[in-house]
């Protein structure tokens, strides 16, 4: 734009018919007139404005070329960039869910099966007792399992062995954990048996699983944890066992049981999967 208008503004001065003379031969004091130099330093000052200008243009064109080779190796890049792998979601690995909870506050043992003994709901707690034979059980109605996680109150009456039944399939076939309290010159314990086909195997020896000490009428608090043949035992949250065995019972029900004309009484019993 600028080189335009210097252009027409010297192409009108030489339209209009300008005299151009000499500087001695210009009348004095005559606007008319203007002389070579002075139309010298008109084209020299066009000539500066069209140089500046073409610089600019020269700078704003380098600068665009800068950008256009900045974008093209942007675009190389990502051509030849490997595509990133996708990382998977993890899945949540899911919790344990209760199948089954009583706290016996119905009064009733409307979800036991009482295969031996008297079994009855006394002051909120399940007690049950009876004779060696048949031996008192409750089992827990409608439910199978293979890996559990099992908690419960339990305490001990009359006599020392608290029963929990695991895997119980028959009275010939099951998983038992005999919780024992404290009797003169001997420590309190748990003992892991499996009988199979009416054969019992011992798995820990009496005294070699010492628990929490407590006397009969003290309640303690049961967390037994069973995955295949792993079996995690804690008393008053204190883990006591955790250990294999080749057990042979895969799955079965759940039950509590007394021992030898005892009498025991449980409570707070929560069953859950253990995924």
């Amino acid at each position: 734009m600028k080189i335009k208008v210097v252009l027409f503004i010297i192409l009108t001065l030489l339209f209009l018919g300008v005299y151009i003379k000499t500087v001695g031969a210009a009348p004095f004091k005559n606007p008319i007139f203007v002389t070579i130099e002075d139309v010298k330093q008109l084209i020299k000052i066009a000539l500066s404005s069209v140089q500046q200008t073409l610089g600019n243009y020269e700078k704003r064109i380098k600068a665009l070329e800068i950008q256009v080779a900045d974008l093209q190796n942007r675009v190389i890049k990502l051509e030849t960039s490997p595509t990133p792998t996708p990382i998977p979601t993890p899945t949540p690995t899911p919790g344990p869910t209760i199948v089954f909870r009583d706290n016996f506050d119905s009064g009733n043992t409307n979800n036991w099966e009482i295969l031996g003994g008297t079994w009855q709901v006394i002051d909120g707690q399940l007690v049950g007792s009876g004779d060696a034979i048949p031996l008192p059980i409750a089992l827990v109605k409608n439910l199978i399992l293979s890996d559990y996680i099992i908690e419960l109150d339990m305490t001990s009456i009359t006599r020392v062995d608290k029963i929990v039944f695991i895997r119980f399939q028959d009275t010939n076939n099951f998983i038992e954990l005999n919780f024992r309290a404290a009797r003169p010159l001997t420590q309190t314990d748990v003992v892991l048996q499996e009988t199979v086909n009416g054969i019992m195997t011992r798995f820990t020896p009496e005294f070699s699983v010492p628990i929490p000490t407590h006397q009969l009428g003290e309640p303690i608090h049961v967390r037994i944890e069973g995955k295949a043949n792993s079996m995690k035992i804690s008393v008053n949250n204190i883990q006591v066992l955790n250990s294999s065995f080749p057990f042979i019972s895969s799955q079965g029900k759940f039950g509590l049981g007394v021992f030898n004309s005892n009498a025991n009484s449980f409570d707070n019993v929560v069953i859950s999967t253990n995924p």
